[in-house]
């Protein structure tokens, strides 16, 4: 998305502006047992001995005896026996039926059995109760030593249900629109910057500690230039992938992407589909990877009479809308670069990304899935997206790459830290006026974890995170493909930052890649971040409410009397900044004993610079209204106007608010209090620098303390054809 405006830079940088159950045991003895005796037994349980002459004792549930033999039958028929044989239900001959052991033996048995019961019991209770105790202490030590949520961001996360399903439909079509833009949580400015409705900051009041927030890899040939080391293995499905891998160019990032689409041939065939950003800036990038396209296909030994279909390709872009170049995915390099070929530049200046990975993965995930094949899309774009489908469409997408087995894979560009914005020049190739567009390139994290305001108007600056932004990183780490993060020569973006980050400095501090709510509940159970939230809600200059009050005027009118008029508004309005930024000094200051307590590198680097920047902020903001005061009162002293322009097309002039290090003491704000405040905030910024070495904290803090305490006016001079007719392009 683009937004112009001016090309004038102040002194140095730009101005402008995330349950057991118990078994019965059975009775082994043989013996039927009764819940109760029978009537008139007390002792039933027991079986007595039968006597010759006396029929056998009843036992509950068995069949009634026989009836007695007599003697002289049972002298005739019997054989010689040890002693008296018992009577067998049912009349059969009593020789067959089994001795009733004595009732000693018979306890004696009961006894043994209860006994032996009761030891397996024991014993089973011990194994059992032992293994609970090692699970445990297994569980307690994993938990241990697991990694804090902002260092694990390689590890695999379980996917949260998402809510909102991609559509399923399967019908090709050339051209897919975006849908509606509207979300009730987004406001001006960056979505996934300030997710919700902050309320106006209280001027007079203290910050509130509490912000709302509705917010088997066989032997192959080597890729010409890779080593062997960069060889990525086959992953399992749901395996994390890689959300930061530098390279040096896109010949680089291409010799990667063939490493990775060998891996996958390996085992599957194979559906690339690349997806383009239609930005005018992305021209030299499309046509770079049309040139290597027939290299990929060479190199993995596709090419010519015999190539087959092992690997599939298929093209589509976006802007404002969807484009499917390849009505089927081909196999033929130049098919391929033909359609590459076909990209338009798209108009519009948005660039509804997680829609387009979305619904391309949804138009083509029929041919992978009955081809049996491994689904990668590789999207090359410049920028981070639209905000308000990125925000909606997020997990969604993921959600349905996951279905499809896709990989996404990114060639991205470097996230601005901390902001959701950079600005790239443009100079009108008739009238040569400059202008600044605004662009879309991050944050890094879920949410903006940095202050929107450089103390005056929003910022303008470009520095880098040493991150991609939060959903490319995030696509590629969840569907298990790779960020590859493309350097930015850009001659034309403003206020560039060339420096580059060491990978191992950088861990540490890597950005949260969990889904926005649970980052949110995270950031939002610890009084330190949620304070560091509201400081950064209440100072959002994107908000129009906040816009009011801490948005100031950096250029005045040439005209004493409408000089006058725009001074006094803005020193009313430096009153009421003062007040709140001393309130959040008080706030933040509170929680040095819980920054003390946070054990995570990011948000110790997070606090330690915005408590400086705010207590710079509070020096600045007063030495404006003060030099502004200054200036009504000493008409003689002040600089005097020129009114010869340097070039004669430049005849519109105006005074520019710069800083300096020079400051004004007032008899409200003497010099020995400016000096106090001066060394302290100087003091924290080289702390920063200190604690934070080689790390974008470091590389901001730096920038804070050269732009000095102090401000002044300067005489500037423009074009007056300034806008007028000029058609911007949309970056």
């Amino acid at each position: 998305m683009s937004e112009a405006s001016d090309t004038r830079l102040a002194d140095d940088a730009a101005s402008r502006r995330q349950s057991a159950a118990a078994d019965k045991s059975a009775d082994k003895s043989g013996l039927q047992s009764s819940s109760s005796p029978p009537a008139g037994r007390a002792d039933a349980p027991r079986q007595q001995r039968a006597v010759p002459s006396t029929p056998a004792a009843k036992v509950s549930g068995a069949k009634p005896a026989a009836p007695p033999v007599s003697a002289a039958k049972a002298a005739a028929g019997a054989k010689p026996a040890a002693g008296p044989a018992p009577a067998k239900a049912g009349g059969k001959s009593a020789a067959s039926d089994p001795i009733v052991p004595p009732v000693e033996e018979v306890e004696a048995h009961s006894y043994r059995g209860i006994f032996m019961l009761a030891g397996a019991v024991s014993t089973s209770l011990i194994v059992h109760l032992g293994l609970i105790i090692v699970l445990g202490l297994m569980l307690a030590v994993a938990v241990a030593i697991s990694d804090p949520p902002e260092l694990a961001a390689v590890q695999e996360r379980e996917q949260e249900l998402v809510t909102q399903i991609v559509d399923n439909s399967t019908v090709a079509s050339t051209q897919m629109s975006a849908p509606s833009q509207s979300v009730a949580a987004v406001q001006a400015g960056h979505t996934s910057a300030i997710a919700t409705s902050a309320t106006e900051p209280a001027l007079e009041t203290e910050v509130s500690p509490d912000s709302p927030v509705t917010v088997n890899l066989g032997a192959m040939a080597l890729v010409e230039g890779v080593p062997a080391a960069t060889l990525q293995t086959d992953l399992p499905d749901g395996a994390p992938g890689d959300p930061q891998s530098v390279v040096d160019s896109i010949d680089e990032a291409m010799d990667r992407i063939t490493q990775e689409i060998l891996t996958m041939l390996t085992n599957n065939k194979v559906l690339v589909v690349w997806i383009f950003d239609e930005s005018e800036s992305m021209k030299d990038d499309q046509q770079e990877i049309r040139a290597k396209i027939e290299r990929v296909y060479t190199e993995l030994g596709l090419v010519g009479a015999t190539r087959g279909d092992a690997l599939m390709t298929a093209v589509a872009s976006y802007g404002k809308d969807l484009h499917i170049h390849s009505e089927k995915p081909t196999s033929d390099p130049e098919a391929v670069k033909a359609y590459i070929d076909k990209i338009p530049i798209d108009a519009s200046g948005e660039e509804q990304m997680c829609f387009a990975v979305g619904k391309t993965i949804n138009h083509f995930k029929n041919f992978a899935i009955t081809g049996r094949r491994q689904m990668a899309v590789i999207l090359v774009t410049d920028e981070s997206g639209d905000q308000t489908t990125n925000y909606e469409l997020l997990e969604p997408t993921i959600a349905e790459a996951k279905k499809a087995r896709s990989r996404i894979y990114v060639l991205g560009r470097e996230a601005v830290f901390g902001y959701p914005y950079a600005y790239m020049r443009w100079i009108d190739p008739k009238t040569k006026i400059g202008y600044w567009l605004r662009i879309d390139r991050g944050p890094e994290s879920p949410n903006v974890e940095q202050l929107q305001t450089n103390g005056f108007w929003r910022r303008q600056d470009a520095h880098a995170s040493g991150f991609g932004p939060y959903e490319q990183t995030r696509m590629a780490r969840e569907t298990g493909g790779v960020f590859f993060m493309l350097p930015s020569p850009e001659v034309n973006l403003v206020a560039r930052d060339d420096r580059k980050y060491e990978l191992a400095r950088l861990r540490p501090y890597m950005p949260s890649l969990e889904p926005r709510d649970i980052y949110a509940r995270e950031r939002d159970s610890s009084e330190l971040r949620r304070t560091i939230w509201k400081v950064i809600n209440d100072l959002n200059p994107w908000n129009p409410e906040q816009a009011r009050h801490i948005n100031m005027r950096d250029d005045f009118s040439i005209d004493d009397a409408e000089f006058r008029r725009q001074a006094v508004i803005e020193m009313e309005k430096a009153k009421r900044y003062v007040i709140y930024l001393d309130a959040a000094e008080k706030a933040l200051e509170k929680l040095a004993e819980e920054r003390r307590k946070e054990v995570y590198p990011r948000w110790q680097a997070n606090y330690d610079l915005i408590y400086a920047q705010v207590l710079a902020y509070k020096v600045r903001i007063y030495q404006y209204g003060a030099y502004l005061q200054w200036w009504l009162d000493n008409p003689n002293d002040r600089p005097q106007r020129s009114i010869k322009p340097p070039n004669p097309r430049t005849t519109a002039t105006n005074w520019d608010i710069r800083t300096r290090k020079d400051v004004i003491p007032t008899p409200l704000f003497p010099q020995e209090e400016l000096d106090k405040y001066i060394a302290k905030s100087s003091e924290l910024l080289k702390k920063v620098m200190e604690d934070h070495h080689g790390t974008p904290w470091e590389t901001r803090a730096k920038w804070e303390l050269a732009r000095g305490f102090g401000v002044h006016l300067v005489q500037e001079w423009d074009d007056p054809r300034r806008g007028q007719g000029v058609q911007l392009p949309k970056y």
